[in-house]
């Protein structure tokens, strides 16, 4: 026996996973509300089963905005290529575990960078990787603002604004505030 599913094209499919115990444990069972939004499609749904899949997109940039109740909302870019099928992992950090810190986007001159995009990035052993586990845009304060499990997992932050970009090396998160430089 074979257990096969067919995906079509400018299709996602979304598997959501406590930032904690990484892909050990999903969110089977937790009621997650997703909002996808672009400029030419919107829509929202509700998982139970800890995925969604959603097929027939208009290729675009899209923000997946996604929430359960005992985690804090949390957000996530993307590009939607034609004839593609995107398979995305969306992780949720739950309240009492998270702590927002600011992160601080500049270049070398100093000045402050508008919609740069901040993702964090968590080191899991079982995967011996570091994986995104959450995305923000800057303001126009050059400020984007993040949950993290603080002083606790070790975290890469990867900043990038067009084509530039700056990675950080993996370390634990013991400030509030975070400057991060990228040369342009």
């Amino acid at each position: 026996n074979h257990t096969f599913q067919i995906y079509s094209t400018n299709s996602i499919n979304f598997t959501f996973y406590d930032e904690i115990f990484g892909k050990g444990k999903s969110m089977n069972g937790t009621s997650v509300s997703v909002e996808i939004v672009s400029d030419v499609y919107s829509k929202n749904f509700t998982s139970a089963n800890g995925t969604f899949y959603v097929d027939l997109i208009t290729p675009a940039d899209y923000r997946i905005s996604y929430v359960a109740p005992e985690y804090k909302k949390r957000e996530y870019y993307f590009t939607l290529v034609n004839r593609s099928h995107n398979v995305i992992d969306l992780y949720l950090l739950s309240l009492g575990n998270d702590t927002d810190v600011i992160f601080t986007i500049n270049d070398e001159s100093g000045n402050l960078i508008q919609d740069a995009t901040v993702k964090l990035k968590r080191y899991y052993v079982t995967e011996n990787a570091y994986i995104t586990v959450a995305m923000a845009k800057t303001n126009n304060e050059g400020e984007a603002v993040l949950n993290v499990d603080f002083d606790d997992a070790f975290y890469e932050i990867l900043a990038t604004y067009g084509s530039f970009s700056t990675n950080t090396k993996g370390s634990k998160i013991f400030q509030t505030t975070i400057t991060i430089k990228i040369d342009t």
